[in-house]
Formats: structure tokens, sequence, C-alpha cells
């Protein structure tokens, strides 16, 4: 065994299996402990494995529900091979089991036949006794939210008269979550949590709702109960790595983010966090390696390999690295990418040159990239941003003044800059002006660009106020 496996019964059956495997014994044990196996072996990523073990239960125990459900499931979800599905699901002995039905439906709702599996699940409910309803409603309507077909899922809910019970408050929760209802469903999964500290499920959706509510330290304490609980779970680790990505502590942010990429190697998603959050750390070098492996795995010229190049040009440019640079331009160049890519391409080469102290060829580069730009506010903030990130403090408060006064309708977006910029440059009555706006205007983006500037437990409401009594 590889992993230690902490359920006594399930060590047991394994060590049965193992041992009788390698003296090529067969072993007889009940469908149930078969498949606690296999199920066990498919946690470990051991796919081969787990078929086996589940075709020996269906071969001593033929036309039984649980091996074939879980040979159907894997030929589904595994293998993508629903015609495989199909026909095993229709092995199945007794198909007035439930489980049969809600097999049959989940094939068709991997195979985008939401409302015949809704048809299929309605018709089997009223062939059923009053008191098996009650777990059917529950069972179908979490089947429908696994999927994320969560209008489904609340239609079947609303049937169920068990509104105290653990299972109706979480797929209530979770609903309400999807429905940006956050402080609902924060409030949900803090009863749940209340009532089973020890369920990992039940933190992580704490801890999602938490970080949507902007609760951000609440969030990180959520994720580190359930890592508690299962070191391994990578929604937990995600969680905790975008809790600390939102702080700033993109050192640890990093490190999690790079725990969870393990585990999940084909989610570029991640890959592409871990990049950003050590290219936010300074270590642009570490994270050109993993832009390099999205841009390599990406299809060519998909949104995903264009987004991961731009961010390793960015991380090339920041270290000066002119050639690569030039390189990875020409690369994307090659993608034939559109008119707002181009103007990107030439803000993050005049970025280099002011990494480089070369002004002029920067304001070159800004020139042709204003030029090519359909969407000209995104272009200009991005050449605002190059300039204070590299220190060119008065042309960037140029540049936002200039913006202020071609996009008007986007002040709240811009005037938080503008007061930071203000400060840096020590204009006194510009920046309190800037910082009362900024305050009424937009408190949230106010926090971010100023934060540092006052006090952590200081609300952005009363950064105004605060710096008037300074004086």
């Amino acid at each position: 065994m590889t992993k230690k496996v902490k359920d006594r019964h399930l060590k047991e059956i394994l060590n049965r299996y193992e041992e009788a495997k390698d003296k090529g014994e067969l072993v007889y044990m009940e469908q149930e402990d078969f498949i606690s196996i296999a199920e066990y072996y498919h946690g470990q990523g051991n796919e081969k494995e787990a078929e086996v073990v589940a075709l020996e239960a269906a071969a001593m125990y033929p036309g039984a529900l649980q091996p074939l459900a879980f040979l159907s499931r894997m030929a589904m979800l595994v293998k993508s091979n629903l015609e495989e599905a199909r026909k095993l699901a229709e092995g199945i002995s007794d198909k007035s089991d439930p489980e049969y039905y809600y097999l049959k439906a989940e094939i068709l709702i991997v195979d985008n036949s939401i409302d015949e599996a809704n048809q299929l699940l309605e018709r089997h409910y009223y062939e059923l006794d009053e008191e098996e309803r009650a777990d059917y409603v529950i069972d179908v309507a979490f089947l429908f939210a696994d999927y994320d077909y969560l209008e489904y899922a609340d239609k079947w809910l609303k049937r169920s008269l068990e509104t105290d019970s653990n299972d109706y408050l979480e797929l209530k929760g979770r609903i309400a979550l999807d429905r940006n209802q956050y402080k609902e469903s924060e409030s949900i999964f803090k009863r749940l949590v209340e009532e089973d500290p020890f369920n990992g499920s039940y933190w992580n959706k704490l801890a999602a709702s938490q970080l949507m509510e902007d609760h951000i330290q609440d969030a990180i304490t959520s994720s580190e109960y359930s890592i508690a609980i299962n070191p391994d779970d990578v929604e937990a680790i995600i969680n905790k790595a975008n809790g600390l990505f939102r702080i700033e502590n993109y050192k640890e942010a990093a490190d999690y983010f790079e725990r969870a990429a393990k585990q999940c190697p084909d989610d570029l998603e991640v890959e592409l966090y871990v990049g950003l959050s050590l290219a936010k750390d300074d270590r642009h070098e570490e994270a050109v390696k993993h832009f390099d492996r999205i841009i390599e795995l990406s299809p060519k010229g998909s949104p995903t390999q264009k987004e991961a190049f731009m961010h390793a040009i960015y991380s090339l440019a920041y270290m000066g690295k002119r050639e690569e640079v030039d390189t990875y331009i020409d690369r994307v160049l090659a993608l034939n990418p559109t008119d707002d890519e181009n103007a990107i391409l030439c803000v993050f080469e005049g970025f280099m040159y002011l990494r480089i102290k070369k002004l002029s060829s920067a304001k070159d580069c800004f020139i042709i990239a204003g030029s090519k730009a359909t969407d000209s506010y995104k272009i200009m903030q991005r050449i605002s941003l190059a300039y204070y990130e590299c220190g060119y403090d008065s042309e960037a408060y140029s540049n936002f003044k200039r913006m202020l006064v071609l996009y008007k309708e986007k002040e709240d977006e811009i005037v938080p800059y503008l007061a930071m910029c203000a400060n840096l440059l020590g204009e006194r009555q510009d920046y309190l002006y800037y910082l009362e706006m900024s305050c009424r205007l937009n408190p949230e983006l106010t926090k971010e660009v100023l934060g540092d500037f006052y006090p952590a437990e200081l609300q952005p409401e009363d950064y105004y106020q605060y710096e008037l009594s300074k004086q």
C-alpha cells in the first residue's frame, strides 16, 4: 500500500485482497468490500487496479448493482465511453433499485441530455412509496448539484420536508453560494461545521463563501481546519492558497498552489496561479518555468496559451531580459494576436525599457500600443501602471490625470491611483482631494491601492478623516 489507510475495516480487507493477489489466489468477500477497495484505488489514481477489482466483483456477483455501477461510472467519467457505460448499466439485474435510476440519469447528464434525465427521475419518483420519496428527492438534488445543475437541484430540494437535516442544509448552502448569496451560504455552513466539525466538505464550502464575502482570514482558518482533517484535500489547499494570495502573502500562496498542482498536474489554472504567485513574490525566473509549462500543454493559439505568454513576457521584461522578451513576442505574433493583444505586447516592450531606464524608447512603445488598441482605456491603464511599477511616479500621475479627462465614467477606477501618485509625489492638497473621492466612490479599490498607508484595522471609508486628523 502506497498510502496509510485510516479506516480499520478497509485496511483489513485491502490487506486480504493484496496478500491473495501476491499469492495468485482468488479472494472471496462481499461485493461492498470489493467496491470499497476499488474506490480506494480510484482515489489513489490507480484506475487500472480499480477496474480489475470491480471486474472481479462483477464476475463473482453477476448482475449485481454495485460492481456494474462502479464500472459504468468508470467508463463514463474515466474512459469517456458513454456507450460502454450504458451497456454496463443495462447489465444490472434489479432495475427497480433507485440507484439504477440515478446511474441512468447520470449517464444522460454527462451526455448533456439534462431534461431527459430529469424526466426519467420524475417518472420514477411517482413509482416510489411515500417513505422512499424523502431520501429520493435529496439524492436526486445532490446528483444535479454535483454536476452544477443547481436550478434542477433547487427544484428537487424544494420537495423535501426535512429542512433541518444536514443534507438539506448543505444543498441549500451550495445553491446560495452559486447564486452569489454569500452571506446566507456562510451562515448555513457555519451552522453545519458546528454540528459536524470533522466534515471537510463543510469547511471547504464555508471557506469558499468567506472568500467571496471578503472575510479572507476567516476563509484561511476554515481551510486550515479542512486540511487538518485531510492534508490532501485539494479544494481546501486551493482555498487557502487563494486566501493567502488575496492578503498578498505570495510566498506561502505559491507553496500551497504548488501542493495543489502536484495533485492536479493537468489543471492549468492551478499551474497559472503558481506562476502568478511566484511573480508577485519577485521570483520571476521560477514563474517563467510554470508559464512555459502552460504554453507547452495548451492548445496552440488558445486563450490559455496566449495568457501564459503574456505573463511570461511580463516576468522576462521585469528581469530586463531583452532577447528573451523579443523571442517570446515573436512567438505570440506567430499566433495571429488580436489588435488588443498586439497593443499589450507593445506595453510589455515599453515596460522592459522602463526597467532598464530607457524612458524615451518606452514612450515610443506606448505610443504604438495606443495606436493599435481597440480598448484604449485598458491600454492606458496598463501604461500608467507600468510607469508606477518602474518608479516613474510623475509620468504615472500625468497619465492617470489624462485618463480622468478622457474616461470620466470610469473615475471610480482611476481616482485611487491618482491619490496614490499624489501621495508618493508629496502633493498634499491633491492627495486629500483624490482621497476623499476615492473613499466615497470605490472603498474596495481604495483599500487595495492605498491600504499600506493606513493601519490595517482602519476601514477605507475612514481614511479621509484619519488623514485630516494628522494635520
